[in-house]
């Protein structure tokens, strides 16, 4: 089934999406503008239904007209950041569609391109142009942006860490109870082969009694099971130290990664002074890491260097 758009469905449509990182700036959001009107008020007839729309972070309202002007015009400030642009276009007359959405969250793509018309190859041709200038806007990171591997992969080695932390606890109690099992079996049946004889008690020099028994020399000692010290001792273990180490770093990294490669920019108002703090960051952080990988290769070879000149 065609999709429609603003309740307008065209004869041949064609859409698709490109679920990539991007960044779209001003220029970017007028030209898409003009080849929406462009396609859909071709002739000059019918009316024609223009929507554009923006969504703000932590607010119920949302930017609507029939202009991209509203847009371009919003300070983007942090608090109420665009993180959606959609631009909607349709003449029921002519049943002419034009849709491209730019979004934040990968439903079913980041960027979603409908073309609609009456004549296929036009329609086409249109929608290929499209998808090729809307890949120069998306940006080599998307790999790190769209997260949904990311996040498969982290969700299931949080699971598999849990299950095995509880499995290793498990059997570590359930391990101390029979391994105290065993040894009273032991004690019980060496009584039995052993009886035990009685001894008269020894005198010391300052007049204290002894009591010196051989059987309790060889009584066994049992470890009591306690869960509560048992599952202290497991989670003050290596293992477990080392594995809450991980999650948490991956999970501080995945932070920052969202942090440092957002899935979309929109470069509007306040937007362009928040993406150059960005690259900004991006720089630095590349740089510190290339000088740390360098140092950790040149500083040994000229260690050893200067110690061979020098024997």
């Amino acid at each position: 089934m065609a999709a429609k758009v603003l309740g307008v469905e065209a004869d041949i449509t064609c859409s698709d999406g490109i679920n990539k990182a991007f960044v779209v700036n001003e220029g970017d959001l007028k030209h898409f503008f003009a080849i929406g009107n462009e396609w859909v008020e071709k002739n000059g007839v019918g009316d024609i239904n223009v929507r554009c729309m923006a969504l703000l972070k932590k607010s119920k309202d949302a930017l609507v007209s029939d202009n991209i002007d509203t847009i371009l015009k919003y300070s983007n400030p942090s608090k109420q950041e665009i993180y959606d642009i959609s631009l909607q276009m349709c003449c029921k007359e002519k049943g002419r569609t034009f849709k491209v959405d730019f979004q934040s969250f990968e439903y079913p793509n980041l960027i979603q391109v409908t073309v609609g018309g009456a004549n296929s190859v036009l329609a086409e041709k249109l929608f290929l142009r499209l998808m090729a200038e809307l890949n120069e806007t998306t940006q080599w990171y998307w790999f790190l942006a769209c997260r949904r591997w990311l996040l498969k992969v982290s969700t299931w080695a949080f699971w598999i860490f849990l299950v095995l932390t509880v499995c290793y606890g498990t059997l570590s109690i359930v391990g101390t109870a029979y391994r105290n099992r065993q040894l009273r079996s032991q004690y019980e049946e060496w009584l039995k082969s052993n009886p035990p004889v009685a001894q008269e008690p020894v005198t010391t020099g300052i007049g204290e009694e002894k009591d010196v028994d051989s059987i309790k020399k060889m009584q066994p000692k049992v470890k009591k099971v306690n869960p509560v010290i048992q599952v202290w001792d497991c989670v003050r273990s290596i293992q477990f130290l080392a594995g809450m180490g991980i999650i948490i770093g991956g999970v501080s990294l995945v932070r920052i990664t969202y942090y440092l490669f957002p899935k979309a920019i929109f470069e509007i108002g306040k937007g362009k002074q928040r993406h150059e703090r960005l690259r900004a960051m991006r720089k630095w952080i590349a740089g510190l890491l290339t000088a740390i990988i360098v140092a950790g290769i040149v500083v040994p070879l000229m260690k050893e260097f200067v110690t061979k000149l020098f024997e």
